[in-house]
């Protein structure tokens, strides 16, 4: 394949710079005409020296469209909505939220690379935006192992994960 995928599921565990760790859930769905569909699950927890324990979950679903700049380089923007709590329960109380989020991405042979910029507006705090970026190595062609880097939500966070193309 020379193109990026724009069908997958992904899970992953993530380091963050605050001392939390958490573990993600991530699927993208191609469409027709280049559109795609998106769900993101993120569950976060640090537990400190006194033992009380915190946790977050970002949940969000959205849409969007790719665009083929290049072969094996495309341009996509999207939109989400979502909520951010403040507890394991995303139906607690916590806000809602948009995102929009453009990037590039691009593959050559077995590996796959992204850069973007995500915009997140949340209802009841300020906003935030900053730069996600990935690299995947495909170890069979259904299967990618790979690292993210993610400075939004107030925070930067590095993630191991493993995706499944279908």
């Amino acid at each position: 394949m020379s193109q990026p995928n724009y069908s997958y599921f992904s899970g992953g565990i993530s380091e963050y710079s605050n001392d939390m760790r958490g573990v993600s859930l991530y699927g993208q769905y191609e469409l027709q005409n280049k559109f795609f569909l998106i769900g993101n699950y993120e569950q976060v927890t640090n537990r400190n020296s006194a033992g009380t324990r915190f946790s977050q979950t970002i949940a969000e679903i959205g849409g969007g469209r790719y665009f083929t700049i290049l072969d094996g380089t495309t341009i996509d923007v999207s939109a989400t909505t979502g909520r951010l709590a403040a507890s394991q329960n995303v139906f607690n109380s916590g806000d809602n939220f948009y995102t929009l989020n453009t990037g590039i991405n691009h593959r050559r042979g077995a590996w796959e690379s992204r850069i973007g910029y995500r915009y997140v507006d949340f209802s009841g705090q300020n906003a935030d935006h900053g730069v996600v970026a990935s690299l995947f190595f495909y170890a069979a062609p259904q299967v990618a192992v790979g690292v993210q880097f993610n400075d939004v939500y107030g925070r930067s966070s590095a993630s191991f994960g493993v995706r499944f193309i279908f």
